[in-house]
């Protein structure tokens, strides 16, 4: 005789895990929206989601989102770490130079450098060893019977821009160093003046280079596999950043805009008279008000929108409202009243834009460093609209950042 078990009641085992377990909510957020955001595009060719090497990501990650916490941190202390870190790669046989991770973390260094540059005054004797790798590892002379055109991947750091990249890092650090130097109110010596010469000299080569540097065209660009961020957004981004370098050239190295105007009116077979200084700044606001439509043609939605708030930022000092300063009869003042009304109406209408641009970052993207940029874009348009009661030079942005101390890594 058998005597039937007694069925034991049902229990399900529970893992005994918190609604908040934070490990879970940190990886759940890197993949939904961090390994997106440190990058221009999102897919699979986003390292950002696969294991580069953790170490030197770490750095990059921790080093690139100081100001998300504190707006003050540029995160500048682990830039050296990472690059003392990749040159002990290098010089030890770990990295090899013609793979993918060294292209990748030398680019990544190259624009990080370069962001650095306009808020940190750093020694030019810590500038990343140049030459940098090509953006792609490829043989830059294909077979001679290869009917396939050498196409680049698109580094998900400086996209198609590597070498815009290292060459706004020179114009930051040439910039940000006349700047201090302009602040600090010393009196004139043999040094300071063969100083401003040597700054002058590298300021007209750097414009050269910029202005004949070419963006690669978009057939000659891989796809990024990223539907919010065709390629065509990469291209365009480089190009507003070539843009950007020849306006801090041009706003505090006014030589250079007015050579190369000259240069123009030479070549076009027009007067070769003088600049005016009236000339130049308003084809310093055109220049400026072509960046911005190059800007405005990139959605908000895009994957580049990281990298958009360094860009408002750094040509907001060219969209100046227009003055007269000089009496003119009343027919004169008829037409040229006209003419100041039109140019008046598009800079306010890219003030517009910028600003809306900046506010939509404002709810997309960490708060704290697009705050600090909305308030350096504001101080300087009202220091600069009031300018007939300063000095009557329009305000420069890297200047009022530095007299508020408001330096912070703008992406």
């Amino acid at each position: 005789m058998q005597v039937a078990e007694t069925p034991q009641p049902y229990t399900a085992t529970v893992i005994d895990r918190p609604l908040n377990d934070y490990s879970t909510i940190l990886v759940e957020y890197y993949f939904k929206d961090t390994a997106a955001i440190l990058a221009l595009y999102d897919s699979e060719m986003n390292p950002f989601r696969s294991t580069v090497s953790r170490a030197l990501i770490a750095l990059f990650m921790i080093g690139g989102t100081a100001s998300w916490f504190d707006v003050n941190d540029t995160g500048s202390e682990y830039f050296p770490r990472l690059k003392k870190h990749v040159q002990s790669l290098k010089t030890s046989g770990r990295m090899s130079p013609t793979g993918q991770s060294q292209a990748f973390f030398e680019n990544t260094l190259a624009c990080w450098e370069m962001f650095l540059a306009f808020v940190v005054d750093g020694d030019e004797n810590e500038v990343f060893d140049s030459p940098h790798l090509p953006l792609l590892p490829a043989d830059p002379e294909p077979e001679p019977r290869s009917i396939f055109p050498v196409v680049q991947i698109p580094h998900p750091v400086t996209g198609v821009a590597h070498e815009i990249h290292t060459t706004l890092a020179r114009v930051g650090r040439l910039v940000r160093r006349n700047r201090r130097r302009a602040m600090s109110k010393q009196f004139l010596t043999r040094e300071s003046i063969l100083e401003a010469h040597r700054e002058v000299d590298e300021a007209a080569e750097l414009e050269i280079f910029l202005t004949n540097l070419q963006v690669p065209l978009e057939s000659a660009i891989v796809q990024t596999g990223d539907s919010q961020t065709p390629t065509w957004h990469l291209t365009a981004l480089a190009e507003v950043y070539r843009f950007v370098g020849l306006i801090q050239l041009y706003h505090i190295f006014p030589d250079t805009l007015v050579s190369r105007m000259s240069l123009q009116n030479s070549h076009a077979g027009g007067d070769v008279a003088q600049v005016s200084a009236h000339e130049a700044e308003e084809r310093l606001r055109q220049f400026t008000l072509k960046a911005v439509e190059i800007l405005r043609s990139i959605p908000a939605g895009s994957g580049t929108k990281d990298f958009h708030p360094f860009l408002i930022v750094a040509v907001c000092s060219g969209l100046t409202i227009p003055i007269v300063e000089v009496p003119a009869s009343p027919q004169a003042m008829a037409g040229l009243g006209n003419s100041l009304a039109l140019v008046a109406a598009n800079v306010h209408r890219a003030r517009g834009f910028l600003r809306g641009r900046l506010q939509l970052l404002l709810h997309s993207l960490p708060k704290n460093p697009i705050q600090r940029c909305i308030d350096i874009v504001e101080a300087t348009w009202a220091e600069t609209d009031n300018r007939h009661e300063s000095s009557g030079r329009p305000a420069y942005w890297m200047d009022v950042m530095m007299q508020n101390n408001w330096e912070t890594f703008m992406a």
